[in-house]
């Protein structure tokens, strides 16, 4: 039987995937690669316990660069990658100061910022046009194929 929690996730458009339990007995460093990683041995047991994980496809938060284009020739990279930034810089000043908002309305601050900022033309229309493009993002190109086909 499905939960509330769990219905909501995938109502999100997140999949589940079970996450089973395991009892390390045995963890030993025996080295480090050239790449920094540590060489492991590990000796563990499975448990009859498990999770369920809720994971959803990474998109690529710079597909909107060709609408950004259309919009402002020459400055859709610029604005999308200011954009980007900036909206990160929020969420984390934001968390800071104990200020959560949601995330598409700090999305949309963002990007009123930068088009401020960038001296873009554009105003609500262009905006709104924006998100939307933002709501829907395209996986990254290496990821297709692993997708699941719906």
């Amino acid at each position: 039987m499905e939960s509330a929690s769990s219905h909501h996730w995938t109502e999100q458009g997140f999949e589940a995937f079970a996450a089973p339990a395991k009892l390390n007995l045995f963890l030993h460093i025996t080295g480090r690669r050239d790449d920094g990683y540590h060489l492991l041995q590990s000796v563990f047991r499975l448990i009859d316990l498990q999770d369920t994980v809720y994971l959803k496809t990474n998109h690529d938060v710079h597909s909107v660069v060709e609408l950004a284009e259309k919009f402002f020739p020459g400055k859709g990279v610029a604005l999308s990658q200011m954009w980007r930034a900036k909206q990160i810089e929020y969420m984390y000043l934001r968390t800071l100061m104990g200020r959560y908002v949601p995330h598409d309305q700090n999305t949309e601050a963002a990007l009123k910022y930068c088009m401020k900022f960038l001296q873009l033309p554009g105003g609500e229309k262009e905006r709104k046009a924006l998100m939307s493009e933002y709501e829907t993002l395209k996986p990254f190109p290496d990821a297709v194929a692993a997708l699941p086909i719906s």
